[in-house]
């Protein structure tokens, strides 16, 4: 793609129009892996926690937490690209039911510390 030097909002404006227009990456890719070692059972959720995956979430993390023979399960979120606000509530959702979770980037680290606080606001109100 071209440089372009924009000196008005509008020229900004038309040429993030087609930027967008250009540059888009598939949508709704979702996927949770299972990895097993001696001590933790871990979900690797993958891709875009929109609808309608995020009703797949709660599901799985209920049916890898039994046979877990002593270790830990873990949710780790590294490698979500989008959560979205539904995403955010099962998030919340099983946090509250005591999942664990991991994550790399700034935005899901700030996701869950958000959602911490939450919880942590709701648990001192009770």
């Amino acid at each position: 793609m071209d440089s372009i030097v924009c000196y008005s909002a509008k020229t900004l404006w038309l040429w993030q129009a087609a930027c967008d227009s250009e540059v888009r990456r598939p949508s709704n890719m979702f996927r949770i892996s299972i990895t097993d070692t001696p001590s933790q059972r871990t979900l690797v959720v993958e891709g875009d926690l929109t609808v309608p995956w995020v009703a797949e979430l709660g599901p799985t993390w209920r049916n890898a937490g039994s046979e877990l023979e002593g270790r830990k399960l873990v949710i780790d979120l590294r490698n979500l690209t989008v959560i979205s606000r539904e995403g955010e509530e099962a998030i919340f959702g099983l946090m509250k039911k005591g999942a664990t979770f991991t994550s790399g980037g700034v935005l899901t680290r700030h996701v869950l510390k958000q959602l911490a606080r939450k919880k942590q606001q709701e648990s001192t109100r009770r």
